[in-house]
Formats: C-alpha cells, sequence, structure tokens
C-alpha cells in the first residue's frame, strides 16, 4: 500500500507541468527574437513541433517579443535623444552664462582699466586740481564719488612709496614728548653734524640753521637752497647730503626718477628735495632746473603741459643739493647758503654715516633728534611767523632773503646764538662764490673812487682806465672783448644816471652826488650813503651846467634858399 505522504497530487503535478512547459515556450520564443531579423521563421516549425503547439501560437510569442524590443528601443532612443537635447540645452546654457560673465569681466575689467588709466592722468595733475578730477571721474564711471576718492587715496599713496622708496619711513615722525628749547636742538644738531663731517664752525651752524628752518619752512616765504661744493671728491658733499636727508622734514631722495615723477611728488607731499651731485642730473634731466629757479620764492610754480594742457605744479619747498664746483646757473646759485668743504687733514677723522638698518644705535639718534625737531617745529611755528629779526649792515634784498628766517630761529636760542648766526651769514657771504653783476662791479669801483679815495668826480676815460689797468681784470673781458667808454652809460642807463661834464677840462664823466641821492649803493651794495646834502648837490649840479652853457656858442639858423 502506497505511503501518502509520497503521493502527489493530480493537480499540483499538472500544474507544474504546465508552468515548465509553458517556461520553455517563452524561453523558446525569447531564442528565436534574438536571432537575425527573419531566421526566427527558419526554425518556427521545428520549435512548435518540439514544444506541442502551433507554429501561429509560436510566432505570436515571437512577434510580441520582437514588438517588446522594439518599443524597448524606441523608448531608450528617445530617452538617449531627450539626454542629448538636456545636455545641449545645459552647454548653451552654460556658454551663454561664461559669454555673460565674460562680458561682464570685459567690462569690469575695461571699467578698471579706466580708473587706474583716469587715475594716473589725475596723479599728473597739481595737487589742488585733483578732488575736483576724481570727483568728475566717479560722475564719469557711474560710481560713488566717496569710494573713488578712497581708492584714489590708496593709489596716490603707492605711487608715491614706488616713487619715492628708500626715505619713506622718515616721514612719518612722532613729536618728542617733551618740550625742547631752541638752543638745545641747536646744540643736538651741531654735535650731530661735527660726529659725521668736517667743517668749520660757521658752516655747521649755517646747516643746522637750515635743518631747522625746514621744518619752520611752512610760515616761510622764500626758500634757499643748501648747496654743498667742493674742490674734488672725498671732501664730504654727499656725506652732508645723506645727514640731511635724515634730518629734514619728508627727505626725498631724487635719483633716477623722471622729472614728472619729481614734480607729481613735490607738488602733492611738499618733501625736502635732496639731490647729491646736481650737476648731473641737471645734465640728464633740464627740466628739473625749474625746480629750483621757481621755487625760491612762495606763490611761483612751474607750468607744465599735460595732455596739452597747461597745469601749474607748486614746488617751494626746502632744497639741499651737492656737486663738485660751481657750475650752476648763476640765478640758482644767489639762491643758495654756499657751503664749500674741504677735504680732511691727515690725523682727522669722523665717524661713518651707517646705514640706518645696521647700527639701530645710530638710528635711534637721528629718531631722537627729529622728534626733537618736529616738536620743537609745532612749538614754535608762532613765535617765528611774527618775527621781525635784526638784518646786518651790508645784507640787501635776496641776502636778507635767504638768511631772515633763520636769523629769527636763532633769535629764539638767545642773543649769542642771534650774533652767531649774524656772524655765520657774513662768513660766508665773505667767501661768496656768486659772481656779482657787472653793475655791482662797476657800482663797486665807483664807490672806490668816491668814498674810500674821496674824490669829487671822475672822467669816463679815467674809469675804464682803472677797470682795465690790471691784465687780470675781468673788465678785459667784457662780453668777450675790452670794456669802453661806450659800455659805461649802458650799464648805468638802468639807473637813470647820466654822465655830465667834470673837472676843468670839462669832459665826460661822473660825480657822487646823484649815486647818493638816489641811494644806489645802500641800495644794490648795501652800503651807507655819503652825508652830503641834496641842496649842496643841487648847487654843484646847476654850477657845473652854468660853465657848461657859457662855452656853447648860438646856434645860427641857415638862411632859406631863395
Amino acid at each position: 500500500m502506497a505511503d501518502p505522504d509520497n503521493v502527489v497530487p493530480l493537480v499540483a503535478s499538472q500544474e507544474a507541468d504546465d508552468a515548465e512547459r509553458n517556461r520553455r515556450i517563452m524561453a523558446e520564443a525569447t531564442r528565436l527574437s534574438n536571432l537575425a531579423p527573419g531566421e526566427w521563421k527558419l526554425w518556427l516549425q521545428r520549435s512548435a513541433e518540439q514544444l506541442g503547439i502551433r507554429p501561429e501560437q509560436l510566432a505570436d510569442l515571437v512577434e510580441a517579443q520582437l514588438a517588446a524590443k522594439e518599443q524597448l528601443a524606441r523608448e531608450k532612443a528617445a530617452e538617449e535623444k531627450r539626454i542629448v537635447a538636456r545636455a545641449e540645452a545645459a552647454r548653451k546654457g552654460e556658454a551663454l552664462q561664461l559669454r555673460k560673465q565674460l562680458s561682464e569681466d570685459a567690462a569690469k575689467a575695461k571699467k578698471a582699466k579706466g580708473k587706474a588709466k583716469g587715475f594716473e592722468d589725475i596723479l599728473k595733475l597739481p595737487a589742488d586740481l585733483q578732488e575736483t578730477k576724481v570727483a568728475a571721474l566717479a560722475t564719469t564711471l557711474g560710481e560713488d564719488a566717496e569710494a573713488v576718492a578712497a581708492e584714489f587715496v590708496d593709489y596716490r599713496a603707492a605711487e608715491t612709496k614706488t616713487e619715492a622708496a628708500g626715505l619713506l619711513p622718515l616721514w612719518d615722525v612722532e613729536p618728542s614728548g617733551e618740550a625742547v628749547t631752541t638752543a638745545e636742538v641747536l646744540e643736538d644738531l651741531i654735535a650731530c653734524i661735527n660726529a659725521h663731517l668736517k667743517a668749520k664752525p660757521h658752516q655747521v651752524l649755517s646747516v643746522a640753521l637750515w635743518v631747522m628752518f625746514a621744518w619752520a619752512h611752512e610760515i616761510a616765504h622764500f626758500s634757499p637752497y643748501l648747496l654743498a661744493t667742493a674742490p674734488d671728491s672725498e671732501c664730504g658733499k654727499t656725506t652732508l647730503m645723506r645727514i640731511v636727508g635724515r634730518l629734514a622734514p619728508r627727505p626725498y631722495l631724487v635719483g633716477n626718477a623722471s622729472p614728472a615723477s619729481v614734480y607729481h611728488i613735490v607738488d602733492r607731499e611738499h618733501p625736502t628735495v635732496v639731490i647729491d651731485n646736481i650737476d648731473r642730473t641737471f645734465k640728464a634731466k633740464p627740466e628739473l632746473t625749474d625746480l629750483f629757479l621757481f621755487g625760491f620764492t612762495r606763490g611761483f610754480p612751474v607750468p607744465r603741459v599735460v595732455k596739452h594742457v597747461v597745469y601749474r605744479y607748486e614746488v617751494f619747498g626746502p632744497k639741499a643739493c651737492s656737486l663738485i664746483g660751481t657750475d650752476l646757473p648763476e640765478a640758482l646759485l644767489s639762491r643758495c647758503l654756499i657751503i664749500d668743504l674741504w677735504p680732511m687733514k691727515p690725523g682727522e677723522s669722523v665717524d661713518d654715516l651707517d646705514d640706518l638698518e645696521l647700527d639701530p644705535e645710530q638710528a635711534a639718534k637721528f629718531d631722537m633728534l627729529r622728534r626733537k625737531l618736529a616738536r620743537w617745529a609745532n612749538d614754535n611755528m608762532a613765535a617765528l611767523k611774527g618775527a621781525k629779526p635784526s638784518i646786518p649792515v651790508g645784507f640787501v634784498n635776496r641776502s636778507v632773503d635767504i638768511w631772515i628766517l633763520q636769523w629769527a630761529i636763532a633769535d629764539l636760542a638767545g642773543d649769542e646764538w642771534g650774533k652767531l648766526a649774524r656772524d655765520a651769514a657774513e662768513l660766508l657771504f665773505a667767501t661768496e662764490i656768486v659772481e656779482p653783476s657787472w653793475m655791482k662791479r662797476l657800482l663797486t669801483e665807483l664807490w672806490a673812487v668816491f668814498v674810500d679815495e674821496n674824490r669829487p668826480w671822475i672822467t669816463s676815460g679815467e674809469l675804464v682806465k682803472r677797470l682795465t689797468n690790471d691784465p687780470a681784470s675781468p673788465w678785459n673781458n667784457y662780453r668777450g672783448g675790452r670794456v669802453s667808454q661806450w659800455h659805461i652809460p649802458k650799464l648805468l642807463r638802468p639807473l637813470t644816471i647820466k654822465s655830465c661834464l667834470v673837472g676843468k677840462a670839462r669832459v665826460g664823466g661822473y660825480r657822487p652826488q646823484e649815486f647818493f641821492e638816489k641811494e644806489i649803493f645802500a641800495r644794490f651794495l648795501g652800503r651807507d650813503s655819503l652825508p652830503l646834502s641834496p641842496d649842496d648837490a643841487g648847487a654843484d649840479i646847476a654850477k657845473a651846467k652854468k660853465k657848461s652853457n657859457k662855452k656853447k656858442k648860438p646856434s645860427r639858423r641857415p638862411r632859406k634858399a631863395r
């Protein structure tokens, strides 16, 4: 008897067979559908017989499989097309965004370039015009005026650091916390200069006073230049320029900078200009000559052309320079406080002026002295502005302009310093290297005739003989030739002095009265006039004219021709 647990139900067995048969049919339909197009029909009859179904049924299954595959392929192709389309759209969007970004970047770059070019052009203009031009540039760019102005300040500071590199750390000085006296600062300056430079006491005092003058330059009306000359190298002129560069306010060493850069910095920063070997600088950059010729008197800016427009640059400020010899324009030499230096003698020595970064102790000494100078200037500017120092005899016109503020500074230090300063001025002018004009030379000779020799008159012939008697006299090379009686009236014509008849021979010559009446000697030579009464002078001249008229014969009119 069969085990009931091992009996397979008929229904379940039938279902399993049907499922297997259906699986095999679908597997065969799938296989046939994977054959090459049309090839499945060659196998259709045989496969149907093996599976026990009609060929039409298997064909329907194969075609359904093929249709499903075709639908799947179409859907896949459509999806791929959609993917490609999306990718293309994304690519076009990215390209458009890139073009937009590039366009914006180009516009920003163009705007930034235009702003930089605008800043560059504005920086070339005088300082008093820059603020207006920056505001106009901001309007053109469509930007906030304050923001553009702030950018320009940064731009200008960066350019200044580039143009005046090396000395800028000395521009920022914190005034000393303790008050200092003028005498104390003078003594410290003299000690500092003597430590590094061998010069005469009156020269050292003059340099010290000039440095203090540079710190008080804000109230000055005239700006004398400190000029160090030497007959040869190794005399200390470069050392003096380095000392000034470390002690003067806002020193600017003019090296290889272009003339345009120099004018820009001087106009907007008002530094102390320091030029070593100025003769070479003038030969390489002759435009810088105007920096000195115009910079002596306040209110005389230098006209310069920028893009076909004339602008005026304010160049008034302290300037120090040096050279070997005196090969400079006479007009510049006459504006200088000249320190002529000589080589040291055997056995003499001074302390080397080391690099400040290499000698912290020396750097601290100069820093403290600069702080004292800054404090002194702040405390004494008002007193100096109202000062009216006494003027020594013999100082007139430009010589007074050169020394007036320095005498005021010395007076603040005390009467003794004031006297020393005036003595120093006289000693410097006694060794003056500036050649006097021909007119002043002639007046000096006439002073010797009328005052030193006490002569009442001199003929033109005698005067010329006096001038040319010495073969070495400059009058033997007056404008390329020997001076003559014809030249004397031309030299005196600007003074409205005319010759008169003098002596028993009644020949042309000159008397002292007219020179004294017009105070010509006092005004042009700084020498006192003689105590001559104008009435006496007038009577003397009238008497001479009367005698001259007696000798003249009356002129006869020519008869008219009939």
